[in-house]
């Protein structure tokens, strides 16, 4: 399946996800030229469809550079609406691969300029079968953040994963593992070790957008609402584990606990 993102600037030769770029337009943006940001947005897209650590490594990849900003340093939807109307079109020239999702690595509000617009896209390009996230991911009611896991604890002890800003978030979290990870990093076969509190909103977004990937791969004509309603409710609550001093934390995504679901949907 085909996956867009809208972002910042990204470095395109990195092996994990080179092969997989089939559009890519990058810009002279300034405001995107920073090292923090293409840390980010290479991490973001080896954790989705990297060919050794992402969820979806036969993804076709289109990538838009694209701050979100303008040259004050103000949010500026209109840039980015006139991004989602080209990838419409360049969605109507693909034989196969076609985008199933949209990710927009910019915190959207009703606040911006041209909201009402941005939201009017959000709807027609769900008509023609292609999904929308941003970077701070809200669906029917549900927020998603990301959940640490103990250092060196044993990959199967799901209760080594903890949540160290409880009280922070607003009800209604569903947390997603995101370990902590080697990931992409800018240069030829070079790799970070990235500490789960950093990029926890890359982190988040790529995460969601990979597990929706994999649920098309079993569904593909399952919705985003519907798929965020299932992963609801196959959420597990972990026990408080004194070993590893973390409270218990309910709402947590399980990935095999989610597969299953999807499997047993798919069966009825």
């Amino acid at each position: 399946m085909g996956i867009a993102i809208i972002g910042p600037q990204l470095y395109v030769d990195h092996p994990e996800y080179n092969d997989n770029l089939k559009l890519f337009y990058g810009s002279e943006d300034p405001l995107s030229q920073n090292l923090f940001s293409t840390l980010g947005s290479g991490a973001m897209l080896s954790n989705l469809a990297g060919k050794s650590l992402g969820y979806a490594p036969e993804a076709s990849l289109a990538y838009i550079v694209n701050s979100g900003y303008d040259e004050k340093g103000k949010q500026d939807l209109s840039s980015i609406l006139e991004n989602m109307d080209s990838l419409l079109e360049y969605n109507k020239t693909l034989k196969k691969d076609p985008i199933r999702m949209i990710l927009i690595l910019s915190d959207i509000n009703t606040q911006d300029r041209a909201y009402d617009t941005y939201r009017t896209k959000v709807e027609e390009l769900k008509q023609a079968g292609i999904e929308v996230m941003t970077k701070m991911p809200y669906f029917n009611g549900h927020y998603f953040t990301t959940v640490a896991k103990i250092p060196y604890a044993p990959l199967d002890d799901v209760n080594s994963y903890y949540f160290d800003k409880a009280g922070e978030t607003p009800d209604h979290v569903l947390y997603l593992p995101y370990a902590n990870r080697v990931l992409a990093f800018p240069g030829e076969k070079t790799y970070f070790y990235y500490p789960s509190s950093f990029d926890v909103n890359y982190g988040t977004i790529s995460t969601l957008a990979g597990f929706y990937a994999l649920a098309l791969q079993m569904d593909s004509s399952l919705t985003l609402d519907e798929f965020v309603e299932i992963v609801a409710d196959s959420t597990i609550t972990l026990r408080p584990d004194k070993e590893y001093r973390v409270t218990g934390l309910e709402n947590v995504i399980y990935p095999s606990r989610l597969y299953d679901h999807l499997a047993a949907m798919k069966e009825n």
